[in-house]
């Protein structure tokens, strides 16, 4: 059965520790980072990422997306949490009269720096017709 499946590697007992390390716990729900924190009988070494962010799912659901972060960095690297770099001489070159570059910003996002530096290094800051 599924209950039966819970009750094996981190799971077995964990509702009877946790109630007996509830002042423990209590210090972990209170912590502004409980993923750096110490739990209660090791636990945490114990678990693997998932199981670590289902911990923290049912605790403290403001920290679910640190501890999802841990999993992809465990699998898949750190590469796959941070966002590449924009190369603009690059995309620059893949573009031509018929296929323009079209920027989506986010918010406080401001590539003319940039684009100035690309315009001066082309010869077309102060291009003329």
């Amino acid at each position: 059965s599924e209950l039966g499946d819970l009750n094996k590697g981190p799971w077995v007992g964990f509702s009877d520790n946790f109630i007996a390390d509830i002042d423990q716990w209590q210090h972990i729900f209170d912590s502004d980072d409980p993923i750096k924190e110490k739990w209660p009988r090791g636990l945490k070494e114990k678990m693997t990422p998932l199981q670590r962010s289902l911990v923290l799912l049912a605790v403290r659901t403001d920290q679910t997306i640190k501890g999802l972060q841990q999993i992809i960095d465990a699998k898949l690297g750190k590469e796959f949490l941070e966002p590449p770099s924009f190369n603009l001489d690059a995309v620059y070159a893949d573009s031509n009269n018929c296929t323009p570059l079209i920027f989506v910003l986010s918010s406080g996002a401001d590539p003319m720096a940039e684009l100035i530096r690309l315009a001066t290094k082309v010869d077309m800051l102060e291009r003329k017709a």
